[in-house]
């Protein structure tokens, strides 16, 4: 999606699958803005779904 914009949407889900925070970043991205941020405070396993267009990169840092 050179030049274009473009949605991500990026949903957290327990190990169980169970819903913790349904499209916790849902952002449209483009040039200027290629980014969103947020914190989400689970212990465990958690699994992330990503929905986009686009290309993505996602960091993940552990709480210490």
């Amino acid at each position: 999606m050179a030049g274009g914009s473009y949605n991500l949407i990026v949903s957290v889900y327990g190990s169980d699958g169970t819903a913790l925070d349904p499209a916790t970043i849902n952002v449209i991205c483009q040039h200027g803005n290629t980014h969103d941020v947020t914190d989400e405070y689970v212990g465990g396993d958690v699994y992330l779904d990503v929905q986009s267009e686009g290309v993505w990169t996602i960091e993940v840092q552990e709480l210490q």
